[in-house]
């Protein structure tokens, strides 16, 4: 079998498959745009400036927001929360409702209230939000509610609580809402003596 190839300066030439030319058909139209959006890719991922222009745009920058909603709840229930944690023991079940773009936070029964946790989830999503060159003034809202719960296991609360977290994340820009949830976080807080 025989198969005509062209070779671009050197006109036509006849090649047996035994010398190592296919005689299949040529690659299909796909494949060089599949080739040129890989490439691309890589030049996106390996550029900062380039990688930094295109965040400005809000083109990469969003998708990370879906990060920060699957993080921030886990941060919550993970982080350093001693000194929170005997602040809600002595707090009634609720929900909190923590501003990420200030840091303030506020009970549901209680009203505004100081924790620790809630300044160091702000200020390390305004953090990582800068880092990513998102304009925070798009934001509609960046929030973390938490439903607070220390009846699923009588204790003695003077002693000891268990705490029952449900904690979801929102955010919300002019185009789309992200939200992430941690449902059912169980904590232990040992009470301190006075």
């Amino acid at each position: 079998m025989w198969a005509v190839v062209a070779l671009p300066r050197s006109g036509l030439v006849q090649q047996t498959p035994q010398e190592g030319l296919s005689t299949r058909s040529v690659s299909s139209s796909i494949e060089p745009r599949w080739f040129r959006l890989l490439c691309l890719s890589f030049v996106v991922m390996r550029c900062q400036p380039l990688r930094r222009a295109l965040c400005s745009r809000g083109i990469m920058g969003l998708k990370r927001i879906n990060h920060y909603v699957e993080v921030l709840p886990k941060m919550f229930v993970g982080w350093r929360m001693g000194e929170d944690l005997e602040t809600l023991s002595e707090l009634p079940n609720g929900v909190l409702c923590i501003n990420l773009l200030d840091g303030t936070v506020s009970h549901s029964i209680v009203g505004q209230l100081e924790l620790y946790i809630s300044n160091e989830l702000s200020a390390w999503f305004r953090s990582e939000a800068t880092k990513e060159n998102i304009d925070l003034s798009r934001l509609l809202e960046a929030s973390l509610t938490v439903e607070v719960d220390t009846d699923k296991v009588k204790t003695i609360k003077k002693r000891v609580v268990l705490f029952n977290f449900d904690c979801t994340a929102h955010v919300a820009t002019v185009n789309r809402v992200y939200e992430g949830r941690l449902a059912e976080v169980t904590r232990w807080h040992t009470r301190l003596r006075t």
